[in-house]
């Protein structure tokens, strides 16, 4: 009877221990292929996340970045138009070049009119820059880019062509004589930059691609 006891108390024994031993072997298996798995995910988070260097191109949808330098500073614009960092804080700057990548050939035909001296690129130095940013700044409504043309026109004397309602209100506000793209068109044709049956099929074309323009100019041109 006691040796019967005994066996048995040995067999469950030794079948608790069995499965004690294999539960410990599936946690570590377990352990190891959570770290494997996390050790993997984090390689290939460092594929993934990789960094442009200064001087290497990075293509976008419709622009070509380089970035051309990288420097750090407590203070950002000038004695006209600064801002400081919080303490213990840097502003980074980086500087770049762009390119319009959205159509090449209208870029090669911009290309094109500039070498002709048909078409000339206005640059801003840094004084411009900081009147143009001013006035982004204090106009709520206009882009970046809208302020950048408005103060080109008001600075040259010069036409603003333009289809924004908010920008040409503030343009002619102060004396800026706005166009629309109605107006260039009709221009071409007068011009004879664009025969009738071209005038015709181009205003068409512009109707597709932009939808916000108002349909009655449509119609008055048909």
């Amino acid at each position: 009877m006691n040796k019967r006891l005994i066996a048995a108390v040995s067999f469950i024994f030794c079948t608790l221990l069995t499965l004690s031993i294999m539960l410990a072997c599936s946690d570590d298996s377990s352990k190891s292929s959570t770290s494997s798995d996390k050790s993997e995910n984090s390689d290939k988070a460092k594929e993934e996340v990789k960094l442009p260097k200064i001087g290497e191109m990075v293509k976008a949808e419709k622009f070509e970045f380089t970035i051309t330098t990288v420097t750090t500073s407590t203070k950002v614009g000038s004695e006209y138009l600064d801002e400081k960092a919080p303490e213990g804080a840097l502003f980074l700057i980086l500087n770049y070049k762009s390119k319009n990548i959205t159509d090449e050939e209208q870029q090669r035909i911009l290309e094109q009119f500039i070498a002709e001296n048909k078409l000339r690129i206005r640059k801003f130095n840094d004084l411009e820059d900081e009147a143009i940013l001013k006035i982004f700044s204090n106009t709520p409504g206009i882009s970046y880019p809208d302020a950048t043309v408005y103060f080109a026109s008001k600075d040259m004397g010069a036409l603003l062509l333009t289809g924004d309602k908010k920008l040409r209100t503030i343009a002619e506000s102060t004396g800026v004589d706005v166009k629309g793209i109605f107006w260039a068109f009709d221009e071409m044709k007068t011009k004879k930059a664009l025969t009738v049956a071209e005038y015709k099929r181009k205003l068409e074309k512009l109707k597709e691609i932009n939808r916000r323009l108002p349909m009655e100019e449509f119609e008055k041109r048909k």
